[in-house]
């Protein structure tokens, strides 16, 4: 096919109109199927198309019946000998006949011979194949005589090798070689044949109304599977070419590059000839093309900034004074650009830098925006491989402290360091950010160095949290993180409650009391071995554009809160890593263990905003909630016992009418967004006996490759009941009354970040806040919700610290310094005993919720108390107390 378009000699711009006409410069117009003109090849094939169009087409659909029956032998013929499809009718002899005068053993063969590519061993569509089972079974119900016997055609994939199974089905009915096949199967026939949803023929199969829509349907494909094509004729095909962009289309498999090439070369050697007189030594030389022009002006006339010129310096500075008129963003990026085209000039103009496979707008316009206070150093400001550009921004005491700093360029490379001083080594750290510099790309010169870019961002992360230690790149995600052990200190609580506003009074510290830490503390403790798993290399993901989505704090059955004194110890796990729409999202479960056992068990989830494909590395495991399973009839057990995952362990347990408690873990990782690689549920089984023994009587074991489902999962959410339902009431009951509950979210972040220990400069740097595209210093996802459940603390749970057992925030929405924070509390339901608070917090100013959440708060403890007024007596109670266990407890 391809030859055929370099053999074709095409037509000048003057003259494409003559392939309206007949054939000229090999190529001819013909209308499509859509009745609209198309240039294709002037193939035999296509000649007989605009033959056909001119002869029957363009026919009212009224005479074209009677001038096919007057061309039909011509017709048959030329479809047989020229075109691409073939007529269908042809008896075991090699006569072309009508479909009515085919047998339906012909008429099977001949289905096959057309649509099954013999010598590659394959059908030229699945559809085909289908269509050709569709018909061998109306065969079958023709010619059988006994009732309800079933087809030989069980499953379509049986004709994938088509020959024995027709000569199965001839030798069942041999009739079928010699009956002819009647009226109505031959309309069965044509409408199976314009069936929708199913490729189209490649066959005509008669000469009525349906002429044109066989002929000229799906007609493209057959050039491109020239093998499919009765004798492999490239001559029968329809070929799509246009009269001019044949004429220049003369190498076959001409790489795309080449083409191009010669696309650009031209135009440049006749804009030589044009505008130079093809003279090359006139084209004047310019660093780059694409960029802005040069605007740049040292007399930029604003009140609030300072010029100072020094040698090989200059120094920008802007007023630190709120009333200061700081320039415009364009004028000053034109101001630091300088005066010529240089990398300096592309860095702070250009509108996008590409950042792998994407453009990004320019984040050197976010970080050097005009800001009161900031002073811009430029070095060696006319000497681009000297250039170094620096920010320094005012900080506590009137100093200045180094935040940004660019250059200078080396092997076409430009590093940016971020730099930031508020971390856990109290001394700068910076981030470096590589770029490179490509004058060639005048649209878009500076490229991000996406290399080991994460690792870069990881380093940088993990040295602002903890130090100079290794980051723990290569450790396996399903490993268990260890954070370390920690003693809680009076120091760290007052210091912890006062930076979040928490004012119970049972975290203060006085003589011969006992001094609790609030459950949000279990962050400061626990935050290094939250934080380690997101770390590793298989976890890939930009630090930077990582979101907090939610936090959830639980107290373990029968512990008591963290207090003074407490040595603790935190280990990590990963629970699950997803790839959603959204991004990846990571969820982390932290244990804190105090005198070896558990007491609190902290779980985030972590949002790497972006678009994320490798399903290889994404799995999730999850303690299922328990269920019970009630047997009632001997078919629950049945059906129970049938189940390959079931193993029971004790075969003389009687099941019937029993309940049953499962208790289940389920490991998955993700073939792709929809279907698992794999599947694994284990866990036990439990019955409670006459006695209140509680026993394990068998064990549940499920594993499974590629799949869409869990039916361990499947069948107990059919059958079985969740334990622990909560009940909901039809109307919440507001804990706050009239009373607004406002908290103000602090001006500076600082103060939480050094008690926490969650030094992420985005709640702390103007920088890397601009450069994340933030709308400022967002205040921490883990400030809001402590200060939230401090009133849940209060307003549900009176104070006590204790009586608080969980307390799940979602974070919906950022906070930014100062904001006022509207909190609404209620008591929608119980669980357990246990009352549930739904906690919702909004904006006050856009009514925007920032921070969903929910929490379980024990109730008080009761007691019996006998009244008084006169009529105690000795031992009054005692037999209650010895006969009621209830009563004793």
């Amino acid at each position: 096919a391809k030859q055929a378009i370099v053999d074709a000699e095409g037509l000048d711009d003057s003259e494409w109109e003559k392939t309206y006409k007949g054939p000229a410069g090999g190529v001819i117009t013909v209308r499509s199927e859509m009745g609209e003109p198309i240039h294709k090849l002037a193939t035999r094939g296509v000649k007989f198309w605009a033959e056909m169009d001119q002869k029957i087409f363009s026919l009212d659909k009224a005479k074209r019946i009677p001038e096919l029956k007057k061309q039909r032998e011509y017709i048959i013929k030329k479809l047989n000998d020229d075109f691409q499809k073939v007529w269908f009718g042809r008896n075991f002899a090699g006569e072309s006949v009508d479909l009515e005068d085919m047998t339906y053993g012909e008429v099977i063969r001949r289905m096959v011979d057309l649509m099954y590519v013999k010598h590659e061993s394959r059908w030229i569509d699945k559809s085909l194949r289908n269509l050709t089972g569709d018909f061998i079974r109306r065969v079958e119900e023709r010619f059988t005589t006994v009732e309800g016997k079933g087809s030989l055609v069980q499953n379509y994939s049986e004709l994938d090798n088509p020959f024995p199974l027709v000569e199965k089905v001839m030798a069942a009915y041999p009739e079928a070689n010699k009956q002819l096949i009647n009226a109505q199967d031959v309309q069965h026939f044509l409408m199976l044949c314009q069936r929708r949803g199913q490729k189209p023929v490649p066959f005509v199969p008669c000469l009525d109304d349906t002429f044109e829509f066989f002929f000229k349907k799906d007609s493209l494909w057959q050039s491109e599977d020239l093998e499919a094509v009765v004798d492999q004729d490239v001559g029968r095909t329809c070929i799509l070419q246009g009269p001019m962009a044949v004429k220049y289309s003369k190498i076959v498999d001409e790489p795309i590059k080449d083409i191009l090439d010669g696309v650009h070369n031209s135009h440049i050697k006749y804009l030589i000839k044009d505008v130079y007189g093809g003279d090359e030594s006139k084209i004047p030389v310019v660093e780059y093309f694409g960029g802005k022009l040069l605007e740049a002006s040292d007399e930029i006339d604003v009140e609030g900034l300072t010029v100072s010129e020094l040698e090989n310096k200059v120094i920008y500075r802007l007023s630190a004074s709120p009333s200061a008129v700081l320039p415009e963003t364009d004028s000053w990026m034109q101001l630091l650009a300088g005066r010529s085209y240089s990398w300096r000039h592309a860095f702070f103009t250009a509108d996008v830098f590409i950042q792998g496979q994407r453009f990004q707008t320019n984040p050197m316009h976010r970080i050097f925006a005009p800001t009161p206070g900031m002073m811009v150093e430029i070095s060696y400001p006319n000497d681009p491989k000297r250039t170094v550009i620096s920010i320094r921004e005012p900080s506590h005491g009137g100093k200045f402290v180094q935040s940004v700093e660019v250059g200078p360029i080396k092997d076409n490379e430009i590093t940016v360091k971020m730099i930031e001083e508020r971390n856990a080594t109290h001394k700068p750290v910076a981030l470096p950010l590589r770029f490179t510099y490509h004058p060639e790309t005048g649209y878009a010169p500076i490229r991000e160095v996406m290399d080991a870019r994460n690792d870069r961002i990881k380093e940088f992360y993990y040295r602002i949290w903890f130090g100079d230690e290794q980051c723990p790149f290569d450790t396996p995600v399903t490993s268990r993180f260890d954070g370390g052990r920690a003693t809680v200190t009076s120091e760290a609580i007052n210091d912890f409650v006062h930076a979040v506003g928490n004012t119970g009074e049972a975290f203060v510290e006085r003589p011969g009391k006992e001094v609790f830490a609030p459950m949000d503390f279990a962050i400061v403790v626990g935050w290094k071995a939250i934080t380690k798993p997101i770390f590793p290399r298989k976890i890939d993901g930009d630090l930077l554009k990582l979101v907090h989505l939610s936090n959830g704090f639980r107290m373990l059955p029968g512990a008591a809160p963290l207090k003074k004194g407490d040595v603790l110890d935190t280990t990590a796990e990963v629970n699950a890593v997803i790839n959603q729409d959204s991004g990846k999202m990571v969820e982390i479960c932290g244990t804190i263990t105090r005198d070896g056992a558990p007491v609190m068990e902290v779980t985030s989830q972590f949002l790497y905003r972006g678009a994320y494909t490798d399903f290889e590395n994404t799995f999730q495991r999850k303690t299922e909630t328990p269920m019970h399973l009630h047997l009632t009839t001997s078919k629950d057990v049945a059906v129970l016992r049938s189940k390959e995952w079931f193993r029971i362990d004790q075969e003389d347990i009687e099941l019937l009418g029993q309940t049953l408690t499962f208790n289940l873990k389920s490991l998955v990782r993700f073939k792709n967004k929809s279907v698992y690689s794999s599947v694994e549920t284990v866990g036990q089984v439990e019955l409670e006996l006459p006695s209140k023994e509680v026993i394990q009587i068998a064990s549940v074991e499920y594993e499974a490759g590629n799949s869409h489902g869990n039916p361990v999962l499947d069948y107990l959410q059919r059958f079985g009941s969740a334990i622990d339902q909560p009940v909901n009431f039809e109307n919440a009951i507001p804990l706050n009354g009239k009373t607004p509950l406002i908290i103000k979210a602090p001006a500076s972040n600082e103060t939480y970040a050094r008690v926490s220990g969650d030094y992420n400069p985005i709640h702390v740097s103007r920088v890397f806040s601009k450069y994340a595209d933030l709308p400022g210093t967002i205040t921490h996802g883990m400030y809001s919700s402590a200060a939230v459940r401090s009133l849940v603390e209060t307003w549900a749970a009176e104070n006590n610290v204790g009586r608080v057992r969980s307390f799940h925030a979602s974070l919906v929405g950022m906070v930014l310094p100062d904001d006022a924070i509207e909190v609404k509390l209620q008591h929608i339901g119980m669980v357990s005993g246990r009352k549930i608070i739904k906690v919702e917090a909004s904006n006050k100013e856009t009514e925007d919720k920032v921070l969903l959440g929910e929490a379980e708060v024990e109730q008080p403890v009761s007691a019996y108390v006998f009244t008084g007024q006169g009529s105690q007596e000795q031992g009054m109670g005692m037999d209650l107390y010895a006969s009621s266990p209830v009563a004793k407890e």
